[in-house]
């Protein structure tokens, strides 16, 4: 029994040591595949952090990500864009007349909006705002006419431009008028007032004649026709006659014109706006807010508009209207290319009793979209690198805008072709823009912004602006703030030179023509650019559309920071300035985004004031392809320059903005605005002491953040991140909520558009309207209220000097003042 407990006893001993060894092996292979299961974990884990985090931040650009380097991407975007798909675009875009709010806009938005989507942008929305829109009156034609004493004609202006080829035998044809005119019928004796500018009048002033009661006749060039209309209302004038004179734009030669050229014929007649873009672009009746659904709004008799009726000709009638100007012989430099004798008017010959003006231009709300299209970045898809231009045209638009709205499809097509074929995405998100209404005074473009202006004051990285993309075929335009010189000089250099005479001469990129021929100054070089006082009411930097000036781009002056080792830095292309005049202005002056606006353009030589059918029914599809870009060689070009620039902006770790460019604009301007201004303004005890100081306390930032921005560990995501928001930052810091005078919605300090020609940029725009304001009401008892606002807009400027300055400084460092 025993022996039987015992046996037992050590069976059972048996089985339970079986079994614990049974259970330990089992725990102990658990735990090594427990071991083995952690570290396999572990290394898919760091596999995938290590993988995104090179993604993320070890590499100068997201191409780099999915095994394709920038150089790649930016050929593969070289090769891709094609001339022929450009024509086919613009075929398409032109060939039906399509103004906003008449039948044939229609087309156009459906074409754009469902090409975005065949291509499979990742996302396309359309943005619907209601406003007000301006047309002539389809059953009473405006009309300009001489009155015999019976009250009889002696002479009528035509009511629609003569047919010249198929296309301009149209019945969506919009006859010639400038929107936003005021409708009635004035009467009154004319006078001629050369160009309308404030120096015309002036002129006009000072021979003792008189603008009371009297209609205004006045050419196109040199100012925005919104700002010739205003100063004829501020002088007394009843009404304004515009016409385009062969000299600003058939050079002279009337003999050859179109179709057989691109210079104007006698009939031809510029259409355009006259509500002023400087001050109340946008909808008129919903000023500084969206004109959505549920918009307060103002009533029509409310809004800043026109007050007088205004009309547009073309130069056949001109002759026949100005023969009848009786009066004093003008100066040789009033005169135009007409065969007359130009006369100041203020009195008609003989027979002639007075000249009538009748508009019947009318108002109604209206519908206009915005087409927003994008390519999602994939590391930072909230930061947005913008590319815009318009749809909306006076008839065909074959040069403005589809030119550019031709190449601005093709690159958005380039980059989706990328997408596909590579596996690419930008790091930041791409948005694609055709704006609405632009040309009724830059509408669509400025409702978003009045709509998303806090989100794009915060994500905008920067906007890209092509309104035409041929003007002419002899050298590349590049128009910006500062920031972004080095991304044109730097996309120019890459792209191939569409002149093939140029480059048997050895200049094989866009950015050689460009540098040979429009340089910029050298050292030794005056600044003509800047020649008149920046209190001028004439002063500009930069004049885009309708400046005969040869010297239209800005000078950046040398001075010892500009010598390394008694060495001048090179020459490079001279760069304009941006104003206002198209879908940039909103984005500059209300947000602070960094803008440029790049084409191609004419010879200024040829002393036109711009291209010879701008907004006249002769702008087609055959013009463009016959006279202005055959064979689509310079659009392509144009498209590529946009592409890579785009492409640098949306793909580097870094945001390639250079604020050094930003400060060296400023010293220099500054020396410019000391030397027009110091010793006037020491007459009123104003020093600009404190704005030198100012100047040179921002430059001292820039250069301080340039040294740690060309150090920053580019692994560094979040001090990455923190420098490109600074870089943002800097063009928002010249942002002043509270406007500029009289200006509320044009809020940039450093940059604005001139308040007496919006088509140009004033700088300093505050001080210098200030200062010009002084000098007209010197002698009027105002003095003391204008000295006062010259030492308040001094104050602003060195107060946004200040906080540029401080936002440049490290996140630690920004509190206190130099």
């Amino acid at each position: 029994m025993m022996n039987y407990y015992y046996n037992s006893l050590n069976s059972m001993d048996k089985s339970f040591r079986s079994k614990m060894k049974r259970k330990i092996d089992t725990v102990g292979v658990l735990k090594i595949v427990a071991l083995i299961l952690s570290a396999a974990i572990l290394l898919v884990l760091g596999f995938v952090i290590g993988y995104f985090t090179k993604t993320a931040v070890t590499h100068h650009t997201s191409s780099e990500s999915v095994g394709i380097s920038e150089v790649d991407v930016a050929d593969y975007l070289m090769k891709e864009i094609s001339s022929e798909n450009i024509d086919k675009h613009l075929k398409k875009l032109t060939s039906r007349p399509h103004l906003s709010g008449t039948p044939g806009i229609h087309d156009t938005v459906e074409y754009i909006h469902n090409f975005w989507k065949q291509i499979h942008l990742d996302k396309t929305k359309l943005i619907s705002y209601e406003v007000l829109l301006s047309h002539p009156s389809p059953d009473n034609p405006n009309s300009v006419s001489v009155l015999g004493q019976d009250d009889s004609p002696l002479f009528q202006s035509q009511p629609a431009e003569p047919i010249l080829r198929p296309e301009d035998n149209s019945s969506e044809i919009v006859p010639p008028f400038n929107a936003y005119s005021a409708a009635g019928s004035v009467m009154g004796t004319p006078i001629y007032v050369n160009y309308g500018r404030v120096s015309d009048f002036e002129y006009v002033k000072n021979l003792n004649m008189t603008f009371k009661d009297q209609i205004c006749v006045v050419r196109y060039g040199f100012n925005f026709r919104a700002d010739k209309v205003a100063l004829g209302e501020k002088y007394g004038c009843v009404g304004m006659i515009i016409y385009s004179d062969p000299a600003d734009y058939a050079i002279t030669n009337t003999s050859k014109v179109y179709p057989d050229s691109w210079l104007i014929p006698g009939g031809g007649v510029q259409r355009g706006t006259i509500k002023k873009s400087s001050t109340a672009s946008g909808d008129p009746l919903t000023p500084l807010y969206p004109a959505t659904e549920h918009a307060y709004r103002l009533n029509i008799s409310e809004a800043d508009l026109p007050k007088i009726p205004c009309q547009p000709i073309g130069y056949d009638d001109a002759r026949k209207l100005l023969r009848y100007f009786d009066g004093e012989e003008v100066p040789d430099e009033w005169k135009g290319g007409l065969n007359i004798t130009y006369r100041f008017g203020s009195k008609l010959i003989s027979g002639a009793k007075a000249v009538k003006v009748v508009v019947n231009n009318e108002f109604k709300l209206d519908t206009i979209n915005n087409i927003v299209g994008f390519i999602e970045g994939s590391v930072e898809p909230d930061r947005y690198v913008i590319i815009g231009n318009h749809y909306d045209a006076w008839v065909y638009g074959g040069a403005d805008p589809n030119s550019g709205t031709a190449v601005m499809l093709e690159v958005s097509r380039a980059f989706m072709a990328l997408t596909k074929e590579k596996g690419w995405r930008p790091r930041r998100s791409l948005m694609f823009c055709a704006w609405g209404a632009e040309e009724q005074g830059i509408i669509g473009s400025r409702e978003f912004v009045e709509e998303y202006g806090l989100i794009l004051g915060q994500r905008a990285v920067a906007y890209l602006n092509v309104d035409i993309a041929v003007q002419g075929r002899f050298v590349f335009r590049g128009k910006a703030l500062p920031m972004l010189n080095t991304v044109l000089f730097e996309a120019t250099k890459l792209v191939p030179n569409p002149d093939e005479e140029e480059v048997e001469h050895g200049r094989k990129s866009v950015y050689d023509t460009w540098c040979f021929r429009k340089p910029e100054k050298s050292s030794s070089s005056s600044p003509t650019s800047l020649s008149s006082s920046p209190s001028s009411p004439n002063h500009a930097v930069i004049i885009d559309r309708d400046d005969k000036s040869h010297s239209n781009y800005v000078t950046i002056y040398k001075d010892d920071d500009d010598i390394d080792d008694g060495v001048v830095k090179p020459i490079r292309p001279r760069m304009g300035l941006i104003g206002s005049g198209s879908d940039f202005a909103p984005f500059v002056i209300s947000v602070g985004t960094t803008c440029a606006d790049v084409r191609f353009i004419y010879d200024e030589k040829l002393n036109i004031s711009s291209y010879p059918l701008y907004h006249t029914g002769y702008e087609t599809y055959y013009l463009f392809s016959k006279h202005h870009d055959p064979g689509f060689i310079y659009s392509k070009a144009l498209g590529r320059v946009w592409s890579q620039m785009a492409l640098m902006l949306a793909d580097r770790v870094q945001i390639p903005l250079d604020p050094v460019e930003y400060s060296d604009f400023v010293k220099s301007y500054f020396q410019k605005f000391k030397s027009s201004n110091e010793r006037y303004l020491l007459g009123f005890n104003i020093t600009l002491t404190a704005l030198s100081s100012a100047v040179k306390n921002f430059t001292r930032a820039v250069k301080d953040f340039k040294a740690r921005l060309d150090k920053i560990d580019l692994n560094n995501v979040h001090l990455v991140r923190q420098y490109n928001d600074q870089l943002m930052n800097l063009e928002r810091s010249f942002i002043d909520h509270a406007g500029l005078p009289d200006r509320p919605a044009v809020k940039h300090v450093i940059f604005a558009p001139s308040r007496y020609n919006s088509y140009a940029a004033s700088v300093f725009p505050g001080v210098t309207d200030a200062i010009f304001d002084l000098k007209q009401h010197l002698h009027d008892g105002e003095a003391p209220k204008y000295v006062e606002q010259v030492k308040k807009q001094l104050s602003v400027l060195i107060f946004m000097f200040q906080r540029a300055g401080a936002n440049l400084k490290e996140s630690d460092d920004f509190i206190g003042r130099d």
